[in-house]
């Protein structure tokens, strides 16, 4: 006797049959849709590197100041050391353009800076040698903020060389320093100053005014006292 079984997977009359055109057709859909898709991602991928392109022309890609710091006085784990930071800016102003570089500890790129570097340098030329002349000025402090040794030693000799001089608030200026203090130190490397006029003027005028003005009237080298710079008798 044969016994028959019903197949789960009858055809049900309710529901339509595909033909293997059906089948050809809608697997042509997909196909596009996904050639669609790609095509679209490829779009995104060539503006966002195009973007990039134009970014870094323009100065305004993410930019990382990279210097080494030489402390013959200090002791050894302090007397050679590579600094880097984010927290590079630079402005112009009638009489100069000023450079901010606040440095956090060694291995950090931001955060509480741990030295600090500002100088003022004629504005237009591509060449500064310090100490400047009353023509061609070039000045500028280099500040331990905290620490056993925390203090202010001005820059007595050294070479600024700049690179990309637009004014546009895009801008970042590119300066290769090669800079001598009175203490001995010694900063050499490069600095990627990004232009930030708030920065430097709250710097000038609330967090430093006693170190800028001694640095301006060209007074003799400072007597200090945890960074805060007092005339020496």
């Amino acid at each position: 006797m044969w016994h028959y079984t019903v197949s789960p997977y009858r055809h049900d009359p309710e529901k339509p049959e595909y033909s293997g055109r059906d089948f050809h057709l809608h697997s042509s859909r997909y196909n596009l849709c996904v050639r669609r898709r790609d095509t679209r991602l490829e779009r995104k991928v060539a503006l966002y590197a195009a973007w990039l392109v134009a970014a870094a022309l323009h100065g305004c890609m993410p930019t990382v100041s990279d210097v080494r710091l030489i402390q013959p006085h200090m002791d050894r784990w302090q007397r050679d050391l590579q600094l880097r930071t984010e927290q590079a800016f630079w402005s112009p102003n009638k009489q100069a353009e000023r450079i901010l570089a606040e440095f956090p500890l060694p291995g950090a790129t931001a955060g509480n800076p741990m030295y600090l570097l500002y100088l003022r340098i004629t504005a237009g030329e591509p060449l500064h040698k310090l100490p400047g002349t009353p023509s061609a000025p070039a000045k500028g402090f280099f500040i331990q903020i905290r620490g056993d040794h925390a203090g202010l030693a001005l820059v007595t000799a050294g070479t600024v060389q700049v690179e990309k001089r637009s004014l546009t608030s895009e801008a970042v200026r590119r300066l290769r320093v090669d800079l001598r203090c009175e203490d001995g130190t010694r900063l050499t490397g490069w600095l990627a100053a990004q232009r930030d006029d708030w920065q430097l003027t709250y710097f000038e005028k609330h967090r430093r005014p006693a170190d800028v003005n001694m640095l301006q009237e060209s007074g003799p080298p400072a007597s200090v006292v945890y960074g805060q710079s007092q005339p020496a008798e």
